[in-house]
Parts: C-alpha cells; structure tokens; sequence
C-alpha cells in the first residue's frame, strides 16, 4: 500500500507525483468524468516516470496512449511502470 503525503505519492523510482483523482459514485456523469481524469493522470505520471528513468522510448510511447480510451492492458502497463504493480493500492 503506498501513502499519500501532502497529495503525493512515490513511484517505484522515488519520484514524488500527484495522487491519483478520488472517483465519485454518485451519478453515472461524475463517475464518467472522474474515470477521465484518471486514465488523464495514468498517462501523465507514466510520462513523468519515464522521464524521470531516462527511457526515451516508454516516454514515447506513453505520449501515443490517448486518454479517454486507453484500453485495459495500457492502464496496466503503465501502473506496472510507474508502481511495480497492476492495481496498486493508496493510503490516504
């Protein structure tokens, strides 16, 4: 489980990003809304992580991932480059 501190977190790297965006339940359009800041972020730590490492080519291709339609297996990808893990958990 990773702690968030002050609205951070720490990738596997050590570098500091932005928790990820709560996800609201309470109608489908605020669900919908929230499900796009997070594949928006996904994208944006992974960029950031690859940066961070000096892997040009991850950097790319993390770019070409759209952010409203990323498929299952990139939201993966890119968990399992920046935290070391599929689903990682956060302790707020």
């Amino acid at each position: 489980m990773r702690k968030v501190i002050n609205g951070k977190v720490q990738t596997k790297s050590g570098l500091l990003v932005d928790a990820p965006p709560a996800l609201r339940m309470e109608s489908p359009g605020k669900l919908r809304n929230d499900l796009n800041k997070l594949a928006s972020w996904r994208k944006r730590v992974a960029i950031a992580e690859a940066v961070a490492v000096g892997n040009g080519f991850a950097e790319q291709i993390f770019k070409r991932i759209p952010n409203k339609s990323q498929t299952q297996a990139e939201a993966d990808e890119m968990m399992v480059f920046v935290f070391g893990e599929q689903c990682p958990e956060f302790e707020v």
